[in-house]
């Protein structure tokens, strides 16, 4: 009877476990798609998201607005890396950016031919 019983609360912990794994392995399939549609070199613009830099708020903004209160909301480079953790710009002055993905709202290209 014991050891069914163990046997019975062991079933939770497994079936969250593969839920773990299968929810890391949709979020892997996802960045590696993602990273496919914007070829690294292309010039984008990374819009943050508010709350994580202290800008939140409960009043409706745009989610392309670049500046708010003197405050810059996004940043524009071209893509170095992306992975599950970070998105990687080469700034103009040539120095990188490391972004938390956590932190981004948008991820804007220009139409192809036209710069910024």
């Amino acid at each position: 009877m014991r050891i069914q019983l163990a046997f019975l609360l062991l079933i939770p912990l497994v079936v969250a476990l593969a839920g773990c794994e299968a929810q890391s392995a949709a979020r892997a399939a996802i960045d590696a798609r993602a990273a496919e549609q914007i070829p690294f070199g292309t010039d984008c613009l990374v819009q943050l998201q508010r709350n994580a830099l202290g800008a939140g708020s409960s009043t409706p903004i745009s989610a392309t607005l670049q500046q708010i209160n003197g405050a810059v909301l996004s940043l524009r480079g071209k893509l170095k890396q992306m992975n599950s953790d970070w998105v990687v710009l080469t700034l103009d002055d040539k120095s990188e950016c490391w972004i938390a993905k956590s932190a981004v709202l948008t991820i804007t290209i220009p139409p192809a031919g036209q710069s910024r």
